[in-house]
């Protein structure tokens, strides 16, 4: 205020036409710094905004992904569970004994597909001279998705059978409930079952 003062100072007019000027022109550096404001808070809300979706999608996307949605429990000594989320891919893997962890710390399954990981699984495990020709081999299934429960085993017993034909094998499901009671005494539901007849 003072600096326009000063400016019109030098300046020769009535004092109501310098006052009304200056006036004016104070209204109006008020309205553009008002005006620069809102621009920028829109300008931030838009990021914000974006950034928020950005967020929650990634979120939604991270728990759509890593949401267990099937398991499969292998049985031949090494007891192992593999863990599926929706899209069939392997989000995690769980030894129920030492042979286990060894046979899983050589295979390198994460987030194939269960095919490609039970293919995997088995090379390991036949490398490793657990699987022979009279071995009892138990694969349980248990999943969300009661319509791909068959299509889902054919698959897990023709790939165990493309590398151990000859080999004694087990396919079958099981419900939630089997596999929690199983769990909860740390035993693959396999050896569970066996136990419980």
């Amino acid at each position: 205020m003072d600096e326009l003062k000063k400016a019109f100072d030098g300046i020769r007019a009535e004092d109501r036409l310098k006052s009304s000027t200056a006036e004016f022109l104070e209204k109006e550096m008020r309205r553009r710094s008002l005006k620069q404001n809102r621009t920028a808070f829109r300008r931030f809300s838009v990021a914000f905004a974006s950034a928020a979706v950005l967020f929650f999608s990634g979120m939604f996307a991270y728990r759509l992904y890593f949401t267990p949605f099937t398991y499969i429990d292998v049985d031949v000594n090494p007891s192992i569970e593999v863990i599926l989320n929706r899209f069939d891919r392997v989000i995690d893997t769980y030894a129920y004994n030492a042979d286990g962890e060894v046979i899983l710390g050589k295979a390198d399954i994460r987030n194939k597909n269960y095919n490609e990981a039970i293919c995997i699984l088995f090379d390991v495990i036949a490398q490793d001279g657990y699987a022979l020709d009279d071995s009892l081999i138990s694969v349980t299934l248990q999943t969300e998705r009661q319509e791909k429960e068959s299509i889902m085993l054919s698959d897990i017993e023709s790939t165990v059978r493309q590398h151990h034909g000859t080999a004694r094998l087990e396919c079958f499901t099981i419900g939630g409930h089997v596999r929690d009671a199983a769990h909860c005494l740390n035993l693959s539901p396999a050896k569970y079952l066996a136990i419980q007849d």
